[in-house]
């Protein structure tokens, strides 16, 4: 009589033989290529605020879920490990608008993706004393790439340091020449 310990062991040999013997399994999964990820953050001149960019590349024929996106899909999240001489705000805002699917056939519900190139940002607060091109805070994203055809691959805090990216100056808004 086969334990459970046995019965499991057999089933994930028969999955994981059956998984990579599946030709398209095995082809989907070599030309995926790896989600590209990449930071940088700007600090406002004088003051102790900036805003930091998170870029991620796409792979073509794949996709993201938006970091709005409705359970049971995994969300899309990005974050930073704060410290005393950076901060960044919890909301993450897209340069884009995620492509929405209303009904997705698959699903049957709405389906928020981003493909191609998408930046995220989010406002910071910096220790104005600290050496910026020193200071590289750690960036994490959690999601999953899927491919066109369905095939996902789950991301687990997927790390880059950001780089500090230069000082910027706010323009003066001119006020109409009737109130001068």
């Amino acid at each position: 009589m086969a334990t459970q310990f046995q019965t499991t062991m057999f089933c994930l040999f028969v999955f994981s033989f059956s998984v990579t013997a599946n030709p398209l399994v095995a082809q989907t999964s070599q030309s995926n290529q790896e989600l590209k990820m990449s930071a940088r953050y700007h600090v406002e001149t004088g003051k102790d605020t900036g805003f930091l960019i998170v870029k991620l590349q796409i792979p073509k024929g794949s996709h993201i879920y938006s970091l709005t996106q409705k359970k049971p899909l995994s969300p899309s999240k990005v974050s930073v490990k704060n410290s005393k001489q950076l901060v960044a705000g919890k909301t993450f805002k897209p340069d884009r608008k995620p492509k929405v699917i209303d009904n997705d056939p698959i699903f049957k519900m709405r389906v928020e993706k981003h493909s191609g190139t998408v930046q995220f940002f989010a406002p910071i607060r910096v220790d104005t004393s600290a050496d910026f091109k020193m200071l590289k805070p750690e960036v994490l994203f959690t999601g999953q790439i899927c491919s066109d055809e369905g095939f996902c691959k789950l991301i687990n805090n997927k790390t880059v340091k950001a780089e500090f990216a230069g000082f910027f100056e706010r323009e003066a808004k001119k006020l109409p020449s009737s109130i001068k």
